[in-house]
């Protein structure tokens, strides 16, 4: 463990000398018109971690870096720099994923300060500044595909693994938002918009194919044409699989001779499917996909708080399938007038089966049961966005947007497979909602050095009523390279048609509501940036899950509040094809009225990443490593998770041999043995994270 120190400090040295490069890229002009790329219309076409091809050209390749990641999308709605974008950013390019090779949303945003994560074996869950309830299915981070939302309309379900329908080699970048997002986007953007910005035809101009194989006979392929032709078609089709055994997982409570000494094998397999297609011709683009994922079950992810699960049985799991299509259109009546229309489709499908043991009346039979779970929807919405620069120095954004969830179906039913005859039969509930909302922005610059923003949305939802959430902007660039942004912005959590549901009249829920004051510091001498955030965060009506009336049901409640304290900090930078990021966060999130931690809320977290050429810019092979922190974690009053390191390393090739990418990696290095939290009515409070394993893929391209 004596090389991990020896990063963090190679890190810092790096810094330290890239703080005194010569050169300075300079910006775009921030008086020019800003290209639309939102929601309502793609992302800007900027080559994503595009390096030198020939040695003399490295100090122009770490400016192209630093440009690419400089602009972003997601804050605002229209393309700016970071120094001028009211929100703390993060941009992680393609670049980036090729060379540390991520394999999941998952992986990329733990090495974003603020995230951290958390696995039951079965879904991965995402932690931000603090905040990562049990209970919950990253219900207070918005996840959005080229603009897009992809948080399930059931449960609300913010998908960061396999579940979700976009392969990382897909993605062009990555921006993430952190604080509330809720004046742009509505629900589920209180503590982070991710926006995933997948690639054109212009970005992979040809095909490729990919195979990979890892620890665990886990097994992948991968394939796609992109083009963009003369005539302006730009079209570009990814499909990708995976299939794997998964580890095994060791049950203390289970760690008896006739349950395999505590260990389940296999039980964490996984199959998936995913398919996404994009084409464009002029300002009009459309947009599908499809994903179908089969996960098994570990024995602990099962409810043992109505049946006793059964080890070792490898058959409980679930299905998680999507699709979506969608057509926008963009057109610009002016130089500084544009006017945008979207329309969309959205299914979704899950399914769980959960087999498990039942005591009978006689206090001794034990019959076996399959317990079913399902929810099923369809969604259709609309949106138009107007964008006009009245004169230099002001952007005004404004919109509507409608949301029809015209079929929300969930249900259960239980099966006696020891006798039919106890069959107890489905319960189902079909419900609808729609969703109407207006919101408003504008940008305005009195001067070069001030920036002021002003902006709100308003949605009304059928089940719960209205609500109104604000944001407000003061921005101050001072000595060129120095900024410092006063933010305050409101954001709210609509309950979940499951929440509604699981209440089943014996309770009532209501929206969260979050209000959060930020400062930050941003210091940009290229090719190194820095940036130092204080936040202070309180959410009212936390909505969580829990058992009443003697354990008989599990509702959820609006049960308390909290409040987060914290700071950031984030250096990263481009040297002589080095790439390096460093940061950290300190908060403490409380309960307001018990003045306790919350759960599953580590105090300190941190990353550090390093990727260095090994033979010359010119062949890109690059060694990469990673390090994750997460600080201790409580459980329960008193109750703790112990804190870990984990270390991965990644070679990384797309040069050396002709139109050959391939990438080796070890995960957890060093073999660091911990656990993740898991929600309360299982057996254990906690699961063993994955041990050292490793991955290998390789790309043909042509």
């Amino acid at each position: 463990m004596a090389s991990i120190p020896c990063l963090w400090l190679a890190l810092l040295c790096f810094m330290g000398s890239g703080l005194h490069a010569d050169a300075n890229p300079g910006t775009a002009d921030p008086n020019a018109k800003a290209a639309q790329a939102s929601a309502l219309s793609t992302a800007p076409s900027v080559a994503a971690g595009q390096t030198a091809s020939a040695e003399g050209d490295e100090a122009s390749a770490a400016f192209d870096f630093f440009k690419q990641e400089n602009q972003v999308v997601t804050a605002t709605t229209f393309q700016q720099t970071i120094k001028e974008t009211p929100a703390s950013v993060t941009v992680i390019t393609a670049e980036d994923i090729a060379r540390y090779g991520y394999r999941t949303v998952t992986e990329i945003l733990q090495g974003v300060t603020g995230f951290y994560s958390n696995s039951d074996g079965n879904y991965e869950y995402l932690g931000v500044r603090g905040m990562n309830i049990l209970s919950d299915y990253s219900t207070r981070v918005l996840i959005l595909v080229d603009g897009n939302t992809t948080n399930d309309p059931i449960y609300g379900s913010g998908y960061v693994g396999n579940e979700l329908g976009v392969d990382v080699d897909a993605i062009k970048r990555i921006e993430i938002v952190l604080g509330p997002g809720s004046a742009l986007y509505g629900t589920h953007a209180m503590f982070a918009v991710v926006n995933i910005i997948t690639k054109n035809g212009e970005d992979v101009r040809g095909g490729s194919v990919g195979v990979g194989y890892g620890s665990w006979d886990s097994k992948e392929w991968k394939a796609g044409y992109g083009q963009k032709l003369d005539n302006g078609v730009d079209f570009n089709l990814e499909g990708s699989g995976v299939l794997t055994n998964g580890p095994n997982y060791y049950f203390p409570v289970y760690a008896d001779p006739s349950t395999n000494n505590g260990w389940e094998n296999g039980a964490a397999y996984e199959d998936a499917y995913k398919v996404l297609a994009k084409l464009s011709w002029s300002g009009l683009s459309l947009e599908g996909g499809f994903n179908w994922r089969l996960s098994g079950v570990p024995n602990d992810s099962e409810d043992s708080q109505y049946f006793l699960p059964i080890f070792n049985n490898n058959q409980s799991n679930t299905v998680d399938q999507g699709s979506f299509a969608e057509a926008r259109y963009k057109l610009s009546l002016s130089p500084t007038l544009d006017v945008s229309f979207k329309a969309d489709f959205r299914h979704y499908n899950w399914t769980g089966q959960y087999y498990g043991a039942v005591l009978q009346g006689d206090g001794v039979t034990l019959d076996t049961n399959e317990y079913v779970d399902y929810a099923d929807s369809d969604s259709v919405g609309a949106a138009a966005q107007v964008d006009w620069q009245p004169f230099d120095g002001d952007w005004l954004t404004g919109g509507l947007e409608t949301v029809n969830d015209y079929r929300l179906q969930t249900g259960n039913l239980t099966l006696d497979l020891d006798n039919g005859g106890n069959d107890i039969p489905a319960v189902e509930s079909l419900n609808d909602l729609k969703v109407s909302s207006a919101f408003a922005q504008d940008i305005y610059k009195p001067v070069d050095a001030v920036t002021l923003i002003l902006g709100g949305r308003y949605d009304y939802y059928s089940s719960t009523g209205g609500t109104f959430n604000p944001r407000v902007g003061l921005l101050y660039s001072f000595l060129d390279d120095n900024t410092i942004k006063l933010l305050y912005g409101r954001a709210f959590n609509a309950p979940t048609d499951y929440n509604l549901v699981t209440d089943q009249g014996l309770a009532s829920v209501s929206p969260e509501a979050l209000a959060t004051w930020e400062a930050v510091y941003e210091l940009e001498v290229a090719p190194v940036t820095l940036s130092l955030s204080g936040f202070q965060t309180t959410v009212s009506g936390l909505i969580t899950g829990t058992y009443i009336n003697s354990g008989l049901n599990y509702v959820y409640l609006n049960q308390g509040n909290a409040q987060t304290r914290g700071v950031d900090l984030n250096v990263k930078g481009e040297w002589r094809g080095i790439r390096a990021r460093l940061g950290g966060e300190y908060q403490d999130t409380q309960d307001t009225g018990t003045d306790q931690d919350l759960v599953n809320s580590p105090h300190d977290t941190g990353h550090a990443e390093l990727s260095v050429p090994v033979l010359g810019s010119s062949r890109r092979t690059f060694l990469s490593m990673e390090e994750v922190w997460v600080g201790f974690r409580e459980l329960s009053p008193g109750v703790y998770l112990d804190p870990y390191l984990r270390s991965d390393l990644v070679l990384y090739s797309s040069g050396l041999i002709p139109h050959l990418d391939l990438t080796f990696k070890v995960a957890n290095l060093f073999d660091q043995v911990y656990d993740d939290p898991i929600s309360q009515g299982y057996a254990e409070s906690s699961i063993g994270a994955p041990r050292r394993n490793f991955y290998g893929k390789a790309t043909l391209t042509f």
